[in-house]
């Protein structure tokens, strides 16, 4: 008998990713539209922004998947607790490698023709990245169980969200750390500092 009891874990998760999603396609949207406004006004387009528009997109589809498996969870849906396995026959592998391959080559050929590579380069941004890291997993993985559906959805949405925000977070930390361990090095070395100084003085002049 199923219990009726809400899952906690994957209703919070699952809203951290939807919430992921609108964050990160409205960082997209927004490159996007900013790259069509330079278009209209005459200017070239910057194919930078066209391909974080398309690379955006498709991890906010990612995340809104897992929101989707993980609120399954809260549901109590029993196919959010179906195993998961990731297995590709040679076959499959080898024309991966090849349409990654294509799309590599395809993008360093379109790159010189300026009239078509901001549209053509990010749709093909994402088989040159996604489609190897799909290889290796399959690789990797070798058929092993990734867990339940919602269990490794959940594990590729936090990777998306949570885990870059929490390294963001110990990064600046220990900048901050390293900064005063350097001036509190340097409030005993009056030598030093007073040359560091007088380096100071005459970059700015």
């Amino acid at each position: 008998m199923k219990s009726s009891q809400t899952h906690l874990p994957s209703l919070l998760s699952a809203l951290l990713f939807l919430l992921g999603a609108v964050l990160i396609f409205s960082i997209g949207l927004l490159l996007g539209v900013t790259a069509l406004l330079s278009a209209a006004q005459g200017k070239d387009i910057q194919i930078q922004q066209t391909i974080l528009f398309v690379a955006f997109g498709f991890e906010a589809v990612l995340l809104l998947i897992a929101a989707f498996f993980t609120f399954q969870k809260t549901l109590q849906k029993t196919s959010a607790d179906r195993k998961t396995f990731f297995t590709l026959p040679l076959w499959q592998l080898i024309l991966i490698v090849i349409t990654a391959s294509a799309s590599i080559l395809l993008g360093g050929w379109i790159g010189a023709i300026k009239t078509v590579n901001w549209f053509v380069l990010p749709l093909l941004t994402i088989p040159a990245v996604v489609l190897p890291l799909g290889v290796l997993l399959a690789l990797g993985t070798r058929g092993l169980p990734l867990g339940t559906r919602w269990q490794s959805w959940s594990v590729l949405g936090l990777g998306m969200t949570l885990v870059p925000f929490l390294l963001l977070i110990l990064e600046i930390l220990i900048a901050v750390l390293l900064f005063f361990g350097v001036m509190a090095y340097l409030m005993t070395q009056p030598a030093l500092l007073a040359r560091l100084q007088g380096l100071l003085q005459q970059i700015l002049i």
